[in-house]
């Protein structure tokens, strides 16, 4: 149901809803769509659309099979296709403050179909990007929506096949290449810790965004030494590394001879953005990275990683 409210029911509404935290978050990109004539439904109409829509949907005896047709009931009351895709993008940072699981149903899913449907249309990017600088201020339920990367995140434990994956990855990354550094680094990091749980069947996916960042398109970048203690051996060392990353899969594989140089004494701990900066090295993600050069943890203790520190503390 599409709701439609009179003026002073309106100026009611949209200064109650100014307490509400998925509303706060979606209101400038609804305006704006508004004042640029994609529908004729204020920003808080749309929004208590949305919420009607979820409603109904939590109702339903079987959400997974039911809501495709609730959709179709959308798109037939809407005034144009527009106007109902904005209703239903709504409705997903709605299902995402509701929490993963409700009423038997996954939340995760039912946020899937509703992109499966819309990825291609042309404001499902712009929405998310405009949605997402604004949450960057906003909690719910003590944590972030996370709206630009949410099915991603959902992806990595809610038992999607690499097949699933991949169709959603395709058009949605086109997308994002579209945009700002800032948009594409946002997805970056999921998309790196979804490829390692896939074991690396994503690399592609991975490379093509970090070159869009202009990553990994030098040999050497002068960066390149900027960890290393003695700057006379950093490309002895850093070429080290790579050797003893080469064929290897494993984050903890890949992480090992890195934490062997920090043991070696050669490197102090790089921040990830500088080993980024190291195009040749490995691509590890963020949270893999962060945790095996963690020098308070001890995740290497076999011969294999003791004769890699011995082989560096001999690098003059």
């Amino acid at each position: 149901m599409i709701i439609h409210l009179e003026k002073e029911q309106l100026k009611q509404a949209r200064r109650d809803l100014l307490r509400d935290d998925v509303y706060i978050i979606f209101v400038d990109a609804l305006r704006q769509y508004h004042q640029e004539g994609y529908t004729t439904l204020a920003p808080a109409e749309l929004y208590l659309s949305a919420k009607y829509f979820v409603g109904d949907v939590l109702q339903l005896p079987d959400i997974i099979e039911g809501i495709a047709d609730e959709m179709d009931d959308i798109m037939d009351e809407a005034d144009n296709k527009d106007e109902a895709m904005l209703i239903m993008m709504v409705a997903t940072g709605v299902f995402c403050a509701v929490g993963k699981k409700y009423k038997g149903g996954d939340a995760d899913a039912v946020i899937r179909i509703i992109y499966d449907r819309w990825v291609d249309h042309p404001l499902f990017l712009p929405m998310l990007d405009i949605c997402a600088k604004k949450e960057q201020e906003k909690w719910l339920k003590g944590k972030k929506t996370n709206l630009l990367t949410c099915e991603l995140e959902s992806m990595k434990t809610d038992g999607t096949t690499e097949a699933e994956a991949s169709d959603f990855l395709h058009p949605f990354l086109q997308q994002v290449c579209e945009y700002s550094d800032d948009t594409i680094e946002k997805v970056l990091n999921p998309l790196r810790d979804l490829n390692e749980q896939y074991s690396g069947k994503f690399d592609k996916e991975v490379i093509l965004l970090k070159r869009k960042l202009g990553v990994g398109c030098k040999v050497m970048p002068l960066s390149a030494g900027s960890f290393v203690i003695e700057e006379k051996n950093a490309s002895s060392i850093i070429s080290k590394i790579q050797e003893f990353q080469k064929g290897k899969k494993k984050p903890k594989d890949l992480a090992m001879p890195v934490r062997a140089a920090m043991d070696a004494g050669v490197i102090r701990r790089p921040s990830f953005v500088e080993y980024e900066a190291v195009a040749v090295l490995a691509d590890i993600s963020k949270t893999s990275f962060e945790s095996y050069t963690n020098p308070v943890l001890k995740p290497y203790d076999d011969a294999a990683f003791w004769d890699m520190v011995n082989t560096f503390r001999h690098i003059v």
